[in-house]
């Protein structure tokens, strides 16, 4: 059951991630500002992921 739920939440991420790479690149901005802009937009989602999984981890050792 939990793997169902990291499951779900890596494909919303995956989905968030690619609805912005499609918004980026119809901006039609440069390369460097497109990496500027993916780095930028993705680092709450990862933090958000690690926080999740050091609390998943926790949870499966306790």
């Amino acid at each position: 059951m939990i793997f169902l739920g990291v499951l779900l939440v890596a494909s919303l991420f995956t989905a968030i991630g690619s609805y912005l790479d499609k918004y980026l690149v119809n901006l039609g901005i440069s390369r460097d500002d497109y990496f500027y802009y993916m780095c930028l937009s993705m680092l709450p989602f990862t933090l958000l992921m690690m926080f999740f999984f050091i609390f998943l981890i926790h949870f499966i050792f306790i």
